[in-house]
């Protein structure tokens, strides 16, 4: 069974990982790279992507319930 995903600040670098692994399976150094690279991986396993709020105070965190494990 596919275990969802994660985007979390860590370190000064973005990483991408999966819930229940310590360890990141991708770093990045922009947000934006980290969600893109989650969702294409998140869309290919059919699971959830979870992304961390920014450090600006906005909550534009991407939650797609369309992405949900079947």
């Amino acid at each position: 069974m596919a275990r969802n995903y994660q985007v979390v600040f860590n370190d000064g670098y973005w990483d991408l990982r999966v819930d229940g692994v310590p360890r990141a399976i991708s770093r990045h150094k922009s947000r934006e790279e980290a969600i893109r690279v989650g969702t294409a991986a998140a869309e290919r396993l059919k699971v959830e992507l979870m992304v961390e709020p920014d450090d600006d105070g906005s909550d534009d965190s991407v939650s797609d319930p369309t992405l949900a494990a079947a």
